[in-house]
């Protein structure tokens, strides 16, 4: 099983699914091309990819307001999909010969639990960060 969790992804898309945030497409940019500079792949893949599910992550924050769970975990298999398969895309446009079937089972499949399971620990991890961060500039603008 070659599959992988993104971390990076799980905290972008729990960090767009937050209510008071409004600086997500910031840090989607950011971890773009943090994630490209250290990849094998060219260093703007991860950009469009990443702006892509963010941009989907806070539509379904409009929808799902209630329940960032739910946004949550649909956005984490979506948006891994997505990404898995661009990165295989680019992988066979690149000369790499990969079977399909094969990178479907062994590499995207477990990706896709891997970060599921990773993304109710890190949806309450970056619940508390916002709500800290968000908390401390209030306490900030009153003084």
């Amino acid at each position: 099983m070659g599959g992988a969790a993104d971390i990076m992804l799980l905290v972008l898309i729990a960090w767009a699914l937050q209510e008071e945030v409004d600086d997500a497409w910031q840090w989607t940019l950011l971890g773009g091309l943090l994630i490209g500079l250290i990849s094998k792949l060219p260093f703007y893949f991860y950009i469009p990819v990443y702006f892509v599910i963010i941009g989907f992550a806070r539509f379904l924050r409009s929808r799902f307001w209630q329940a960032p769970a739910i946004g949550m975990f649909i956005t984490t298999v979506l948006g891994t999909l997505v990404l898995q398969m661009a990165t295989l895309v680019v992988l066979q446009l690149s000369g790499m010969s990969i079977k399909l079937s094969e990178s479907f089972g062994y590499i995207v499949l477990p990706s896709v639990l891997l970060n599921l399971l990773l993304s109710i620990p890190m949806q309450a991890i970056v619940s508390d960060l916002a709500q800290f961060v968000y908390r401390s500039q209030g306490k900030n603008e009153r003084i």
